[in-house]
């Protein structure tokens, strides 16, 4: 209706409608209908206007009967930070959304242990007991990540995809753990394609699942839910990321959402990494997304495709360092030389912190202006960069075949795009000192079947008493609880690598990856060294494979967490000891170099390994060198170098 002045004084009177809804118990469908009650009675909004002049702008209330609101809860767990959901749950219950959706990871999971995954159940669905508004289970990895979880989970929920209808709208609930973690099988393609052709006169059609498959590659079954919804209005919403991205796919808008409590660094919108709650409005035109976090409100553009890239890009190489490679020759005062550059389109503001380890002097030679608080700037115009220089004066932090750090740079950019909100950005990286390790040529042929004797002569790395422990470490009490040596070779076809595990008590089942229990994870980077040379090197392009001893049969089998990813070919076994067990695993050349290039073998390739060490209930990740993907990394640390 168009509202009109009136005459000063009269009343005008706007009429709201509201309406009932009854659950119809058993229904097989789980309809809702309007209840069979009298019509309610009319919400009025009196009020006196002023023929000439009001104070108000406009009379055109938001009170479309179609518009609805529901929130999001993405990740919890994945490093569960205790107190985070259960805050997100008391705070939806002041904000009152008609319902509340979810993008999996809601228990740690990863376990077989039923009583284990039954209690983290029980404890989850306490925190759903407090909501006071519908609740909807979606999977994620931790949710499902074994036949065991995949069982209860049906146990309790029953049905791991489902769909609804609301005021018009289809919710598609998809679970893309089956029939393997992160993907989504015919069967359920089939479902959806049935589901979606029982709904063509929805008005929109929302999606949720939790790992956004559209980022993976195209056999993980994406496609064929992509395929099935063009031709209609639709938006989808997944997790697993832990980080905040907003896309657009076919016309239509794709949302990665960042955390509700599961593990996150927390630096901010730049990064993605907040702990938020999606709220959704759904409106004539389709639905409106805002992040509602703990520090504030922002609107769907808090994190773009544009605004990573822009973000990316500076974190990618806006300062990064050369390697003080021991032993080092030269003066007693060795340089270190940094290159700060500003590879995107917009002028980059760099402000630095230098923090020397103890008992060293770190100069920065070039004369950058100093701010109040001692931190050096200096701002590069577009596509420009600029050498700077560290001098080191002191006793060097001493090192065998472990990287170690001269002390950290801590940095902070920010810009300031066209039409954009500033991008603010900070990191520190470590000074690296890192010895220059050999990647031999095997004596003698090794076979990868979990006995070194074939090993002797080529060297061998033993972490003993000074492993590189994860923060989160819980109930290691040195080299007698835990320890382990690596080795690595090579010969005309493959890679090999050995493992020698001393542990005093070992916990391995099938279907539970190593971070959870006795295993070994192996990593390796086949990327350009300049990837070494930044803060973190994160996972993308990295080779990375689990594995978990199996049972002392008398087979040198092993318990493999992604070993899809091995080249053909590959030979693994991971036999237990009278004191532990051993890891051997030989990687072919040619299918190496088939998914990564030959570049690699010109310039080296980077190693690390992490032992896991289960004790009881309390769980220790030992490294032979810093954890590449936090900020302990020290860059280039655990190269090897072809001989």
């Amino acid at each position: 209706m168009t509202l009109c002045p009136l005459p000063r004084l009269a009343g005008l009177w706007l009429c709201f409608a509201a309406t009932a809804f009854m659950h119809e118990a058993g229904s097989p469908h789980d309809t809702w209908h309007h209840a069979d009650t009298p019509a309610p009675r009319p919400i009025r909004i009196t009020l006196d206007a002023d023929g000439r002049v009001n104070p108000w702008n406009h009379l055109a209330f938001h009170n479309d009967p179609n518009a609805f609101q529901f929130a999001i809860v993405s990740d919890r767990t994945g490093g569960a930070r205790a107190g985070v959901f259960e805050d997100a749950i008391r705070k939806l219950n002041l904000l009152q959304p008609e319902f509340v959706m979810s993008v999996g990871d809601l228990i740690e999971g990863y376990s077989t242990d039923e009583a284990e995954v039954n209690a983290q159940w029980d404890e989850f669905q306490g925190f759903i007991r407090e909501l006071e508004m519908p609740f909807f289970y979606v999977p994620g990895n931790h949710d499902q990540s074994n036949p065991v979880m995949a069982r209860l989970w049906r146990e309790r929920f029953g049905r791991s995809h489902y769909s609804f209808v609301y005021r018009d709208v289809l919710f598609l609930c998809l679970n893309s753990q089956e029939p393997a973690q992160h993907h989504i099988g015919p069967d359920q393609a089939q479902w959806v394609r049935d589901t979606l052709a029982a709904h063509t006169d929805v008005r929109w059609t929302l999606v949720f699942l939790h790992t956004p498959l559209w980022e993976y590659g195209a056999d993980r079954g994406w496609p064929a839910i992509e395929a099935a919804l063009q031709g209609r209005d639709y938006t989808v919403f997944a997790g697993h990321y832990h980080t905040y991205l907003k896309n657009e796919r076919h016309d239509s808008r794709y949302y990665i959402l960042a955390t509700t409590g599961g593990g996150s660094s927390l630096r901010g919108p730049a990064y993605g990494e907040f702990d938020q709650v999606g709220w959704v409005t759904m409106t004539a035109g389709g639905p409106v997304l805002a992040n509602l976090m703990l520090d504030g409100i922002r609107d769907d553009n808090i994190r773009t495709v544009q605004s990573k890239t822009l973000a990316d890009a500076v974190l990618g190489g806006a300062l990064t360092t050369d390697v003080l490679w021991v032993p080092h020759t030269g003066a007693t005062a060795p340089r270190l030389a940094l290159l700060a550059a500003n590879p995107t389109d917009t002028p980059l503001t760099l402000a630095l912190n230098l923090a020397p380890a103890s008992g060293l002097d770190v100069t920065l030679l070039q004369g950058l202006e100093t701010m109040p608080d001692g931190r050096r700037t200096l701002t590069l115009q577009p596509r420009s960069s600029r050498a700077l220089t560290l001098q080191l004066d002191g006793a060097l932090p001493e090192h065998a075949f472990q990287a170690r750090s001269a002390g950290s740079l801590h940095w902070e950019a920010r810009l300031q795009p066209e039409g954009q909100p500033a991008v603010q950005l900070e990191d520190r990286f470590n000074l690296p000192i890192v010895p220059r390790l050999p990647l031999p040529r095997a004596l003698r042929p090794l076979t990868a079947d979990g006995d070194p004797a074939d090993w002797a002569g080529l060297p061998v790395y033993d972490v003993a008493g000074a492993p590189f422990l994860d923060s989160s470490s819980k109930g290691w009490t040195g080299p007698a609880d835990c320890t382990f040596r690596v080795a690595f070779a090579h010969d005309d076809a493959h890679l090999h690598v050995l493992v020698t595990v001393r542990d005093d008590e070992i916990i391995a089942l099938p279907d539970v990856p190593p971070w959870k229990q006795d295993g070994i994870e192996l990593r390796i980077d086949f990327r350009d060294p300049a990837h070494h040379r930044t803060s973190r090197t994160g996972e993308g392009g990295l080779f990375f494979i689990g594995s978990c001893p199996a049972p002392d049969d008398g087979t040198n089998r092993a318990y493999v967490t992604y070993g899809d990813s091995l080249p053909a070919g590959t030979k693994l076994s991971n036999r237990r000891t009278d004191d532990g067990y051993v890891f051997e695993l030989a990687l072919p050349l040619a299918g190496l170099a088939t998914k990564h290039g030959t570049a690699w073998q010109l310039n080296g390739l980077r190693v690390n390994v992490a032992v896991n060490d289960r004790d009881g209930t309390e769980q220790a990740q030992l490294w032979w060198q810093p954890d590449w993907r936090t900020s302990a990394n020290v860059p280039a640390s655990g190269t090897l170098f072809w001989e």
